[in-house]
């Protein structure tokens, strides 16, 4: 029989095969979140387990230059420095990283344990977001525009989104998350003008313990994810230009607002 010294505490999550034993829940930028350039970047968000923790974060901005920084969290984990806060400047693509170290993990009172873990992410070792000019355009797809419709839970779903007439030079990116998890982030191919996608929630469910096709109607019903897509390339006048279309999945009805979100009539919470 196994003695209680060499047993080892299960992981708090798994998730893509990966075990968790610690992990960091961003609450300020967060994972595929769009930032308009200009706007301030906060780090902050919530350590697993609830212990004090020393918290190593580590940003690169799109042209390559990083900034490091570590702290400790407060009694329960709670991350927030903000004379660490700073200007998103640069236009494109930020890759943060952070780990998270409890400073003390009793297991059944042995000697501690000092797991380390970062953000529950589909990619090891981080996440993305975006800054934006002003001016990014908004993206057409196969529902075209602004939408509010109905969606049967669970069901995969064609995406369609398309370059803006005269760019060149495309390239596309695209994200899905929920609250507690950053799930996808990949490039994907433009052809022809367009990106393909196919939304495949039973997919990500083998991978991400979420509910796709519960009981009820709304946003009660399962769980709300995001799709983000991004396309960037050079538009008629030869300037780098930036597209961008977000999806909302509430369970049983799909919504996209960015237009609405971009003319200043709402903000992307949906406020």
């Amino acid at each position: 029989m196994q003695s209680l010294e060499n047993r080892s505490a299960p992981p708090l999550s798994t998730i893509n095969g990966r075990d968790y034993h610690a992990f960091f829940h961003p609450t300020g930028i967060r994972p595929a979140q769009v930032i308009e350039q200009g706007g301030r970047i906060a780090i902050a968000g919530q350590s697993a387990p609830t212990l004090r923790a020393w918290v190593t974060v580590t940003v690169t901005a799109p042209d390559g230059t990083t900034r490091q920084f570590s702290a400790p969290t407060n009694e329960i984990g709670y991350f927030y420095q903000p004379e660490h806060d700073f200007t998103a400047d640069q236009v494109g693509q930020w890759h943060v990283e952070i780990i998270t170290t409890p400073e003390r993990t009793a297991a059944i009172n042995q000697p501690s344990l000092s797991p380390s873990g970062g953000v529950l992410s589909a990619l090891e070792g981080g996440f993305s977001f975006y800054v934006l000019p002003a001016d990014t355009a908004v993206l057409e797809w196969s529902l075209v525009g602004d939408t509010s419709t109905s969606y049967a839970p669970g069901s995969r779903l064609n995406i369609n989104i398309r370059s803006p007439q005269g760019w060149t030079q495309t390239s596309a990116r695209y994200e899905s998350t929920i609250a507690g998890y950053h799930m996808q982030s990949a490039d994907v191919q433009v052809l022809a003008q367009s990106v393909a996608y196919q939304f495949d929630p039973a997919s990500l469910a083998e991978n991400f313990p979420i509910e796709t096709s519960g009981g009820g109607a709304g946003a009660r019903g399962g769980d709300t994810i995001t799709i983000t897509f991004i396309i960037k390339g050079v538009d008629a006048d030869g300037e780098e230009a930036f597209g961008i279309r977000r999806l909302y999945v509430f369970h049983d009805w799909l919504v996209s607002v960015d237009e609405r979100v971009l003319a200043g009539q709402i903000t992307s919470s949906g406020e």
